[in-house]
């Protein structure tokens, strides 16, 4: 499950930039490859898109 911390920790980037790389992800670049699950106003939870 991808996450803003999750990418922050591995790719060791700030919380802005893990934000738009999951934006990108979910609109732009992948079309679709991952959708959201849970969205709160402090986290956001996400999922790996399949057949949809």
């Amino acid at each position: 499950m991808p996450s803003s911390q999750v990418y922050m920790f591995c790719f060791q980037i700030n919380g802005s930039l893990a934000r738009r790389a999951i934006k990108d992800l979910m609109w732009r670049r992948c079309r679709g490859s991952i959708r959201i699950i849970y969205a709160h106003f402090a986290q956001q939870i996400y999922t790996r898109a399949t057949n949809t």
